[in-house]
């Protein structure tokens, strides 16, 4: 990821004073939450910033190695809010190896606390199915079962309907 990179702040001073000889537009495809950095919102034309949190719960995603808390989550779109984005793209995966309907239902619920306590902020949830991918600790796990997919997909859709939540999920 970009924001990983050693060089990262210099990098961003860069394009911020070619942005100011040059039209053009800055996108971020998805910003890693460990290096939340000032200088982004001020490099970003649209107020939207991409966040892949990839799994539904904490538990789900420490398996997977991603060690992310829901309260990092919640720092990190605190971080960019007072920074002036009003969007969050937020990417997840269904199907992932190991998960269960429990994990589908802290999901919901992590994503209804967000949706009440950002009311003026819009998220939109684009959810993908996990593939299994060569040279990936998952590379040998089956997909699941695209039934239990679609089950799990119209619980999301039947218990997220808040104003301020949109789902894509192209299946």
């Amino acid at each position: 990821m970009i924001t990983s990179h050693p060089d990262f702040e210099e990098i961003c001073n860069y394009i911020q004073k070619l942005k100011e000889r040059y039209d053009f537009v800055v996108e971020f495809s998805s910003m890693d939450f460990a290096n939340t950095n000032a200088l982004v919102p001020k490099l970003l034309d649209e107020k939207t910033i991409s966040l892949s949190i990839e799994c539904g719960s904490e538990s789900l995603r420490k398996k997977t190695g991603k060690i992310l808390t829901n309260k990092q989550i919640e720092e990190s779109i605190d971080f960019y809010i007072n920074k002036g984005i009003t969007k969050f793209n937020l990417y997840f995966m269904l199907g992932v190896p190991y998960e269960t309907e429990k994990d589908i239902d802290e999901y919901i619920k992590f994503s209804k606390d967000l949706a009440v306590k950002y009311k003026n902020v819009k998220f939109y949830h684009i959810i993908s199915s996990f593939t299994p991918k060569p040279f990936t600790p998952y590379e040998r796990e089956k997909r699941q079962n695209n039934s239990i997919l679609k089950e799990y997909m119209e619980k999301i859709k039947s218990e997220l309907t808040f104003d301020n939540i949109e789902i894509n999920y192209p299946m």
